[in-house]
């Protein structure tokens, strides 16, 4: 039920931090309250997705990228090897490769490009001096190209947290409007509850403004959308523990599912053999969910354009126009 849906997001109304600097009409009336924060909170919601749209969706774009370039140059390298044995290890536990076996994440230019150099693998494999003296460029290179994920990832996330932090604001104050046109502040004013009174005819006016059909639709847009936000936070966590933990083995088992991977065959992670594989799968599996959030937060936002924004300029355009005749009266 929608109202049990948005009743969980007040839950959070006070994550947002963020402020408007917009000026805003001065009334004398506590009335303006409400009104005048779910239009600030409405209008930022879509200046910050609108400004931040790009950037994030490039992150996707990036990612996708680096996936699909990761498989074709570590099975490529591999099957020019062909040594057999431990490649080598991304993490932080038990530093990064040995004098024999390192794996490479090149640096990333123009984006993300989470890619294994083949040549560097060769050279690992085969050993001796070269490899050797090779090992402190190999160690900063990865770690730079893996801190770079983490980032993407983690920007990914605090930008988008903030986004929502405003739509979960939106919904409180639509929940609370929602509420009193199917009488629910009525209802609790009539078993004796008073200190409710003032909150009933402070929305009197509002409620008059929007179809309950429209509000319940923005209600329950907006509270989809913040529990994708919620559920895609715990991918990009697995994500990112995956991402310190990561041995890669040149085995068969791993390029089986290498294999798979790059062919797009449908495929279950239960399915996979290595770590490397399920590494993939669920990088690919997480950027489908930063995808879903981003078109979820577009939907949202199309709402409040379309039922809030304007339906509140005109009460707002009306309560200056009654303030003024007021005062000159």
């Amino acid at each position: 039920m929608a109202a049990d849906g948005a009743q969980r997001v007040m839950e959070d109304s006070s994550d947002s931090d963020d402020s408007m600097s917009g000026k805003r009409p001065v009334f004398s009336s506590e009335e303006t309250a409400l009104p005048d924060d779910l239009l600030e909170n409405s209008e930022e919601f879509v200046r910050l997705y609108e400004e931040h749209q790009p950037e994030l969706q490039q992150v996707i774009k990036d990612l996708e990228g680096s996936s699909d370039e990761f498989l074709d140059k570590y099975g490529t390298a591999t099957r020019a090897s062909r040594a057999g044995g431990l490649v080598g290890a991304a993490g932080v536990v038990g530093g990064i490769g040995t004098a024999g076996a390192a794996i490479l994440f090149a640096p990333f230019t123009g984006g993300l490009s989470l890619v294994l150099g083949a040549a560097s693998v060769s050279a690992a494999v085969g050993g001796g001096a070269a490899s050797f003296k090779s090992n402190t460029i190999k160690e900063i290179e990865q770690k730079k190209a893996v801190d770079e994920v983490e980032n993407a990832l983690n920007k990914f996330n605090t930008t988008t947290d903030r986004v929502t932090n405003r739509l979960k604001n939106i919904c409180n104050d639509v929940e609370k409007i929602w509420q009193y046109q199917n009488d629910e502040q009525s209802r609790l004013i009539k078993h004796g509850i008073e200190h409710f009174r003032k909150s009933v005819e402070d929305l009197s006016d509002l409620a008059k403004l929007f179809a309950p059909g429209d509000l319940r639709r923005v209600l329950e847009q907006g509270t989809r959308t913040v529990h994708m936000h919620k559920f895609m936070q715990t991918f990009i966590a697995v994500l990112l523990n995956m991402l310190g933990f990561l041995f890669i083995l040149e085995d068969n088992r791993t390029l089986r599912d290498f294999d798979k991977l790059k062919r797009r065959l449908p495929v279950r992670e239960e399915e996979l053999e290595s770590k490397a594989g399920k590494f993939i799968y669920k990088m690919r599996e997480t950027i489908n969910h930063l995808q879903n959030t981003l078109n979820e937060l577009e939907t949202s936002k199309s709402e409040v354009e379309r039922v809030i924004i304007p339906n509140l300029n005109q009460y707002v355009k009306q309560q200056r126009e009654a303030h003024k005749s007021a005062e000159s009266d």
